[in-house]
């Protein structure tokens, strides 16, 4: 483990690429063919976790899977970690000791029949009794226009067999009032008209910055002539949205913003914009000295 772990600071040395390390302690599955393969003790994690630490230092992500050691969160804080992973009041970021095998090749949109255990899920003969009352009445409240609450949502996603059944029948009669059989998608071009970035963000493999600046490429920032070639070519091949987004320039003011949006209305009048990340919202207005709510007003009166 120390081996392994030195040849990813090794790496990570050299080439600066390294966010997070994830410690996954081994559990035993029944009906896996490791299930009767002896689990490492609680010790071992911890003490993984602690040389983990102590090799990668303060500034790494070390992560251990929550759902993998229950009841001893506390041990593994106190052992190195800073990331349990993804857990929210909705999702617990659940690692799969072993994983399961598509059951088969088919693919939503594909003009092969669904296969008949998912179809069976869905269809009015799976139903055997009345769907769950509460169930029903969020759905009944959502017909009404009312936002279901957070418990309310996390509810739905509990929902098992016939009351599963249920949710995707009054998913699909709205979607079928609503919208019918009719597909529709926008042919997009992203536009990242600089990869400079004050930030460091730890997740972040985009941005450019002066302690990274050989890494990933070269930093850049597209001249206005050269958003306008872009949103020109995407134009000519097709293209009635360009998504416009990149690091946040130390260099940057609400005026940037503004221009570059102009800069694409004026290039393609009809091109339809999508544009800037809610912190590239936040750094205009900042830098504009204006409220969120009167740059978003400049920003959509620019296009």
């Amino acid at each position: 483990r120390i081996e392994s772990l030195l040849a990813i600071r090794k790496l990570h040395d050299e080439y600066g690429h390294i966010q997070e390390i994830i410690v996954q302690n081994f559990r035993a599955k029944e009906n896996t063919k490791m299930a009767q393969a002896p689990e490492p003790d609680l010790d071992e994690l911890l003490w993984t976790l602690a040389v983990a630490r102590l090799i990668f230092g303060a500034e790494m992500n070390i992560q251990a899977p929550p759902n993998l050691s229950p009841g001893v969160l506390a041990q593994l804080i106190d052992a190195g970690i800073n990331d349990w992973g993804g857990v929210s009041p909705l999702t617990p970021d659940h690692v799969n000791p072993e994983g399961f095998a598509r059951r088969d090749n088919w693919l939503s949109g594909s003009h092969r029949p669904m296969p008949t255990l998912d179809h069976d899920l869905i269809s009015d003969h799976h139903i055997n009794h009345a769907a769950d009352a509460r169930i029903v009445a969020i759905i009944e409240s959502c017909k009404q226009g009312q936002a279901p609450s957070v418990d309310d949502v996390a509810y739905l996603f509990s929902a098992r067999g016939n009351d599963f059944t249920y949710v995707c029948q009054q998913a699909d009669a709205l979607r079928q009032a609503s919208k019918g059989d009719t597909v529709s998608y926008v042919v997009n071009r992203n536009i990242n008209y600089t990869n400079v970035c004050y930030f460091n963000c730890r997740f972040c493999a985009f941005s450019k910055g002066k302690q990274h600046e050989d890494l990933r490429g070269k930093p850049y920032d597209l001249s206005a002539d050269e958003i306008v070639r872009r949103c020109q070519e995407a134009w000519q091949r097709g293209a009635t949205e360009v998504c416009m987004q990149g690091g946040i320039h130390p260099d940057y003011t609400g005026q940037t913003y503004i221009d570059i949006v102009e800069t694409v209305k004026q290039a393609v009048p009809e091109m339809h914009v999508h544009a800037f990340s809610p912190l590239e919202v936040w750094q205009g207005a900042a830098t504009a000295n204006l409220t969120l709510d009167e740059f978003l007003q400049q920003l959509q009166k620019a296009g």
